[in-house]
Parts: C-alpha cells; structure tokens; sequence
C-alpha cells in the first residue's frame, strides 16, 4: 500500500491538529487507511504526516482538493507542503 508523507511547519501545532482531526472522514472517503503524526524534536510546529492509504491515485485527488486547502488555510499551515507518495518495497514488524 502506498504511503503520502507530508511535511510542513504550523503556526501553533494545538490548531492544527484540531483541524487535522476534522478531516479524518475526509481522508477515509480519499482512501486513507491510516496515518502516524509526528512533531520536529528542534521546532514542535514542524509537523510531518505519514498517510497510509489505498491508493495513490486517490492521494494526488485529495493532494488538490479544495477541502485541503481550505483545511490547510485555517489549520495555520506555513507555506507549500513538502509531499511524498512512496510504494511499498519491504515492511517488518519486529
């Protein structure tokens, strides 16, 4: 299954997650199965996401919808986002 990793800094990570979790629907009507959220060590408003998901197709669709910019523009996102739509070649469970 294909993953889409965003990276992108906020203004204030508590607003931003709060609209983040206001899209989960969103995401899963995207195909998005699950994701990992993660907070830079040096700045906590620099946020990346590890979406997982059915397809990547259905990532770049929402990768332009209107619903994420909107979303984007009220979460306080800074900027372009930093996205990366990955394959997977070998994953383990240790």
């Amino acid at each position: 299954m294909p993953v889409m990793i965003v990276r992108h800094k906020v203004e204030d990570f508590k607003n931003w997650k709060a609209v983040f979790d206001s899209m989960n629907e969103t995401r899963k009507g995207y195909g998005w199965t699950a994701h990992e959220v993660y907070r830079s060590a040096q700045d906590p408003n620099h946020v990346t996401i590890v979406n997982h998901m059915r397809d990547a197709a259905q990532a770049k669709a929402y990768g332009t919808s209107d619903a994420l910019k909107s979303a984007m523009a009220k979460a306080g996102v800074m900027g372009p986002p930093d996205i990366t739509i990955l394959e997977d070649a070998d994953s383990r469970l240790y």
